[in-house]
């Protein structure tokens, strides 16, 4: 054996007696902490042999007795505590998902399907008419029917719609007469209140007839005219339920002209099935009350809303067919429409 192994040997020695002898007299003094209980050491032995201060502690922790129950208390309670802080922080931040792209395409058809929603669109709808008249002819309206609604104050909003056709026809009213330019100018506005939750929604207000027909005899009416309208609907989870109506008097415009008294009604009902895609039935009718009779063309068809390099955009195909008909009205027609949303 060499001197230093020999003095290595009494140091760790002395160590241990020193460490023995005090806690003989003060055991509480150097017990160690339960922390150090908690993650004992794998082989303390052989570290001992190489840290007299690690021996010490070894020694201590053999002869001691276990820590008091107020102390393993603490120390569990400062565990539990510590555990406990992120959760309670956590429970302050919102516990629901974040929302998904299709929850975002579906609150958009949602509001699509509400003629009074807070929401900027711009509808370019296509109708194409099939045996129109006693020719057969054939008429192609494309309407651009713009949506902007304005706030009034925190609890009523302005919605105003307007519907302005850009018309060609043929064979109308006789074998090879056609026809192209705008028709007259429809505009409503609708005064709705602030939607609440499971509440109905509605709105009235004033509609306009505005004569700006480019062909006041085969595309116009020649007249300006104006009078009440409304909308009452209802949506429940993936269902809108409801109605638009209107109904417009002639009141001044070219005195050839027959006058306007008509109502249109337009009840409809929409169903989401979720990504954005809306099936939708609807009827159209028209009664004309200087003529004395109906025009009811129904529709049925589907939506979806996609994104199409970042604008958000509905495409929808619907079919029609003239339920009732007079013999200037269409049999039968298609619908496409391309609708430009701008959410908030």
């Amino acid at each position: 054996m060499t001197v230093r192994d020999g003095a290595r040997r009494l140091r760790v020695g002395a160590a241990a007696l020193l460490a023995a002898g005090c806690a003989s007299h003060s055991l509480d003094r150097l017990r160690v902490p339960p922390m150090a209980d908690a993650f004992p050491l794998e082989s303390p032995g052989d570290d001992a042999r190489l840290d007299p201060l690690l021996a010490a502690r070894v020694v201590a922790s053999e002869d001691a007795a276990p820590a008091p129950p107020a102390r393993a208390w603490r120390f569990e309670a400062f565990t539990r505590d510590h555990d406990r802080i992120p959760q309670e922080t956590s429970s302050s931040q919102p516990t629901s998902a974040p929302a998904t792209g299709a929850d975002d395409e579906n609150e958009i058809a949602k509001k699509l399907a509400n003629p009074v929603a807070s929401l900027i669109s711009v509808p370019l709808q296509n109708n194409s008419d099939f045996g129109v008249g006693r020719n057969d002819g054939f008429r192609n309206t494309l309407n651009i029917q713009p949506v902007i609604p304005f706030s009034l104050t925190e609890q009523w909003n302005v919605i105003t719609r307007t519907i302005v056709p850009v018309v060609w026809q043929n064979d109308i009213p006789t074998d090879g007469d056609d026809a192209f330019g705008l028709g007259d100018t429809t505009q409503s506005f609708f005064f709705s209140p602030v939607a609440k939750p499971g509440a109905p929604i509605w709105g009235v207000g004033p509609a306009f007839l505005w004569p700006t027909s480019t062909d006041k005899d085969e595309l116009g009416s020649g007249k300006w005219g104006a009078g009440p309208t409304g909308v009452l609907l209802a949506q429940e989870g993936p269902w809108t339920l409801g109605g638009l109506a209107n109904h417009i008097w002639s009141y001044a415009g070219d005195r050839d002209r027959p006058e306007v008294n008509q109502t249109f009604l337009n009840p409809f009902v929409s169903h989401i099935f979720g990504k954005g895609t809306t099936i939708i039935a609807q009827a159209e009718a028209t009664y004309d009350w200087h003529r004395d009779d109906w025009q009811v063309p129904v529709a049925a068809g589907v939506s979806q809303v996609l994104k199409v390099g970042g604008q958000v955009v509905s495409l929808g195909l619907q079919g029609r067919y003239w339920a009732y008909r007079q013999t200037y009205s269409p049999e039968w027609g298609i619908r496409f429409i391309l609708t430009f949303v701008f959410p908030k």
